[in-house]
């Protein structure tokens, strides 16, 4: 059984930061929102459930559109790659690839994500 010592130890990440915790706001238009604000686009409706972006690929696909030319797109690149390392190596879900929303928040202020865990 893997513990949270083998995961500080592996990766080199602290264990006693703050919390990411989820979100208790579930309702589409505060995805819709976050995404706009995050990424300058909106995810389609239609493709995730809840709290939850059902698919990668919306990520990766925005991440390959980014020119990187100006600071803005060069944020959202460094964002959505960001989330697919969240979601595919930290916090893996091996029945389906689906993005938290909880994930998202943490893209805010990049000089502040090493205080969580």
């Amino acid at each position: 059984m893997i513990t949270l010592e083998d995961v500080a130890m592996i990766f080199g990440l602290q264990t006693d930061g703050l919390p990411v915790t989820e979100s208790i706001d579930h309702n589409t238009s505060g995805l819709e929102n976050e995404c706009i604000t995050q990424f300058g686009s909106a995810h389609r409706l239609n493709g995730h459930r809840r709290s939850r972006i059902n698919k990668l690929t919306w990520f990766r696909a925005l991440k390959r559109r980014q020119h990187l030319t100006d600071q803005v797109n060069k944020k959202i690149y460094v964002k959505c790659h960001t989330v697919c390392l969240f979601v595919t190596t930290l916090f893996g879900d091996k029945s389906e690839i689906i993005v938290h929303w909880k994930y998202l928040s943490l893209l805010h202020d990049f000089s502040q994500i090493h205080k969580f865990s």
